[in-house]
């Protein structure tokens, strides 16, 4: 039970992160900031904003719809010890920035 717990909280740490690196890069893109003026360059900086994992640029994505520039993710979250905790969840983010 005690590892179930940890697993939920390293679960919600790393949903909390990416949320972050779509925020942080979808206000980058719209505003157009250097280092954001591409979607491969926005895709690269999202994924550098993301703490303490290793998340491919490409599992990031970025489009204009009509709120603006969204940028968003999908990363499959696996636990430490998949014999204790049975369970691979996908954790999605995203963001819209005017």
């Amino acid at each position: 039970m005690l590892l179930g717990i940890c697993e939920f909280g390293r679960a919600l740490w790393t949903q909390a992160s990416l949320q972050y690196a779509v925020e942080a890069a979808a206000r980058c893109r719209a505003l157009n900031i250097s280092g954001c003026t591409t979607s491969t360059s926005t895709q690269t900086y999202a994924a550098g904003q993301v703490f303490a994992l290793q998340i491919p640029s490409s599992e990031f994505t970025v489009s204009s719809p009509s709120c603006g520039t969204q940028v968003s993710v999908s990363h499959a979250f696996d636990p430490i010890v998949p014999q204790l905790v049975p369970v691979s969840v996908t954790l999605t983010a995203k963001s819209c920035h005017p």
